[in-house]
């Protein structure tokens, strides 16, 4: 297990995001989600502390490797006979012939022999997913994908495995130009003089729309009224499970960083397990946990009672006193 441990590390200091997954007969899905986690989609992290946690509560998990602009590559997934409704290698010998042959990428073999081509990602195209597109049997997981990854194992069927450990190559053009979209740039005529300046300032710049790349942002929220609606969400949330315990602590110290520290003790000083130094030593642990939002607060409380927001309003508005 420890190797195993050791080699989702080796992902995470490459600098690839991974979640845990697990398989539902013929699905792929997380162990986790946004709103349990850390507010990535499929809670995926590079975070080492993230990811050994992760592996901690659920130890048979496979690698999710997701796909697309924030691990920076797409995977071409040719299929086989079995487990599948169509054969891929018949389709991409077809591609080959047209239009050259693939270069040398890293692949991976999944348990029912179908392989997995990865390849670089340029940063000025979106390349959707897709299913049988490039021809039967061929799959494409690019942009809100993910696959599984090698050493994961997939119960009675066996191993993911790579077939080789090259680098993973750039994309040739040709397969760009049948699985991506291009990003267009709109030239739009500003006649105002002040507000053309404000955008030429701006121009090129660009904008993502990944998550880790747009946190939430509470601009017309104060610091004490941002600390009173984590409270008030507190109050319906018991602290005794542990892997919810240091995860509202992370949550509390990304809102409201070093402050928020007494809060979280407050909080944690409800549980019949409460001890002040393990307090102490989780939240400087809750420090490094960059990844997980204050959403997560809100989400476990409208899970355990949704009432606590009409407090919170009757609060803000001084209807009742605090």
């Amino acid at each position: 297990m420890k190797g195993f441990i050791a080699t989702m590390l080796d992902y995470a200091k490459y600098g690839y995001f991974i979640f845990p997954a697990k398989f539902a007969k013929k699905q792929k899905l997380s162990h986790t989600s946004a709103g349990k986690s850390n507010g990535n989609p499929w809670g995926y992290t590079k975070d080492p502390d993230e990811i050994s946690e992760y592996w901690r509560r659920w130890p048979h998990a496979a690698i999710g490797l997701p796909t697309g602009p924030m691990n920076g590559l797409f995977v071409i997934d040719v299929d086989t006979p079995d487990g599948h409704d169509q054969e891929g290698r018949e389709s991409l010998m077809k591609l080959e012939m047209r239009y050259g042959a693939l270069p040398r990428t890293r692949m991976a073999e999944s348990p029912t022999g179908s392989k997995h081509y990865y390849f670089k990602q340029p940063p000025d195209v979106t390349i959707p997913c897709s299913v049988s597109k490039l021809g039967p049997g061929i799959d494409v997981r690019g942009n809100g994908g993910f696959v599984i990854a090698p050493p994961s194992v997939r119960p009675k069927r066996g191993e993911y495995k790579w077939i080789n450990h090259a680098l993973i190559a750039d994309a040739p053009k040709w397969l760009l130009d049948l699985v991506a979209v291009r990003s267009h740039v709109l030239k739009a005529i500003v006649l105002d003089p002040k507000l053309r300046a404000i955008v030429l300032k701006d121009a090129g710049k660009g904008v993502s729309l990944l998550p880790e790349d747009n946190p939430p942002v509470y601009a017309t929220m104060s610091a004490e009224d941002l600390e009173l609606k984590i409270r008030v969400a507190l109050s319906v949330i018991p602290s005794d499970d542990y892997d919810l315990w240091y995860r509202i602590g992370a949550a509390i110290c990304a809102a409201l960083g070093e402050a928020g520290y007494s809060l979280f003790d407050e909080w944690s000083r409800s549980s019949s397990k409460y001890e002040a130094r393990a307090c102490e030593r989780k939240w400087r642990y809750c420090r490094k946990l960059r990844s997980i939002r204050v959403e997560t607060i809100f989400w476990r409380a409208d899970r355990h009672d949704r009432r606590w927001r009409t407090l919170y309003r009757r609060l803000l508005s001084g209807e009742v006193a605090a």
